[in-house]
This record gives structure tokens, sequence and C-alpha cells, in this order.
């Protein structure tokens, strides 16, 4: 007897357990929801970012005064707008931050469609490589052009070239670079070698084909002198 009641009670527990898993399960609604969501906000972050390289120096002093409601900005998403591109742009990872524009725009598509996260992950991996090395990249141009590669971005290629020179930090770069075209891009030796024969062979051929235009328009002027 106290058997089949430790054997009920222990089922009790299970569909319990069972019945809280599915109640905070995301359900196909919230993930258009929440899907739309993100792709709507990345239309607002291009817009913020955009309107960044146009008016961002307008609206700094706004940005540090964001309770003054007196203060205005000239950002197409008002202050939330100036204070999310002086954020992710000028204080962050410069103009590699509207890689973020695509990162929220297909994972909102990728939730609305109800596609598998393989993918998605691969892409948020390799865009955010991307973003590093790009920022990393613009940092040598911060004296002149600190929106390029943000504080971010600067303060990484400080750190690399303190313990590796600017010599070094070019090097891990074209480095990071490689592994990239590899890796994602796909490209190899064989094909690198393939391009450039196939190039040459269209160039030989475009060649070839000149001069039999040439001629012929010269025996046509010929043809045509008095």
């Amino acid at each position: 007897m106290a058997k089949t009641t430790k054997a009920v009670s222990a089922d009790k527990k299970s569909n319990s357990n069972s019945v809280e898993k599915k109640s905070w399960a995301i359900t196909k609604q919230h993930k258009i929801v929440l899907g739309s969501l993100l792709v709507l906000f990345s239309i607002a972050l291009l817009l913020a970012f955009i309107s960044f390289f146009i008016y961002g120096q307008q609206d700094q002093s706004a940005v540090n005064q964001l309770s003054d409601r007196n203060e205005t900005v000239q950002n197409w998403l008002g202050k939330f707008g100036a204070f999310l591109a002086d954020l992710m742009i000028y204080k962050g990872f410069g103009v590699a931050s509207f890689l973020f524009v695509r990162l929220f725009f297909l994972t909102g598509i990728f939730l609305v469609l109800d596609i598998s996260s393989k993918k998605l992950n691969r892409i948020w991996f390799w865009d955010l490589f991307v973003i590093i090395i790009l920022s990393v990249l613009l940092g040598f141009f911060a004296t002149s052009l600190p929106e390029l590669g943000g504080i971010i971005g600067y303060e990484l290629n400080l750190f690399s070239q303190d313990y590796l020179g600017k010599t070094g930090t070019l090097l891990v770069l074209i480095f990071g670079l490689i592994i990239y075209l590899i890796f994602k891009i796909k490209v190899s030796p064989e094909k690198i070698k393939s391009f450039f024969e196939r190039t040459k062979k269209e160039i030989k051929t475009d060649l070839n084909s000149n001069p039999t235009s040439i001629d012929s328009s010269f025996y046509n002027l010929e043809e045509y002198a008095v």
C-alpha cells in the first residue's frame, strides 16, 4: 500500500513538473511577437545610426543630459535614438555596429518564420567576429575619426599595440581576415588559382577577339576611302 501511494505521489510530481515546463515554453505566438519587436527595433536602430552620422555632433551635449526635457536632439528617433547611437557607435564598436542591425533583423525573421536557430547561431558568431576585427582595425584612425572604430575598438587596438606593437596588431588582424575567408567565405588556394586562371583566359580571349574587330573596321575604312 505504501509503495502504491509513493508511486502515485511521484506521478503527480512528474505531471506538475511537465505542466510547469509547458507553461514556461515559448509558443509560436510569443515567437511572432518577439520576432516582430526585433525587426522593428533593427529598423529603428538603423535610422538612429544613420542620423547619428548626420546630427551626432549637435546631439552630443543633449546625450549627456537625457533627463533634461528642455534639451532637444536632431536624431530621427529622439533622445532614445541619440542615446543608442552614442552608446553603440561612439562608445561601442564604431561603424561595425551596423552589423547589429542585421543581427537583430535576422533574429526577428528567424523567430517569426520559426526557422531552426543553428544557422542563426553561425551568423551571430561570424558577425560578432567581424565586428571585433573591424572595430580594432578602424581603431588606428581614432585620433582623426573616433566614430569609425568606437571607444571599444580604440581601447582594444591600444591594448593589442601595448603587447604586440602596431605591426603585430596588423598581422593579427590579417590572420583574423584569413580565418574569416577560409571558414566563412570558403576561400581555398585551389579556388584562388582557378580564379586567376579563368581571368587570364578571359583576358586572352578578349585580346584575341579585338584584332579581328580592328582589322574589319580598317578594311571598312579603306572601302569608303577616296
